[in-house]
C-alpha cells in the first residue's frame, strides 16, 4: 500500500497539473479516493518518526 501510493505520487509528479485526477480514473484501475488514500499512507510512512527515536 505505501509502495503503491509512493508510485503514485511519482506519477503525480510527473503529471501536468489537472491531468493525475484523469489518468487515475483511466489508466489506474483503482478509484481517485483510494488513490488519495494509498497518497497519504506514503506520505505519513515517509514522515513518521521511528519508535524510540
Amino acid at each position: 500500500m505505501i509502495e503503491l501510493g509512493r508510485e503514485l505520487l511519482a506519477i503525480k509528479a510527473k503529471l501536468p497539473q489537472g491531468h493525475f485526477m484523469p489518468w487515475v480514473k483511466e489508466k489506474s484501475g483503482i478509484s481517485y479516493t483510494a488513490a488519495q488514500r494509498f497518497m497519504r499512507a506514503a506520505k505519513d510512512a515517509d514522515t513518521a518518526v521511528p519508535v524510540g527515536g
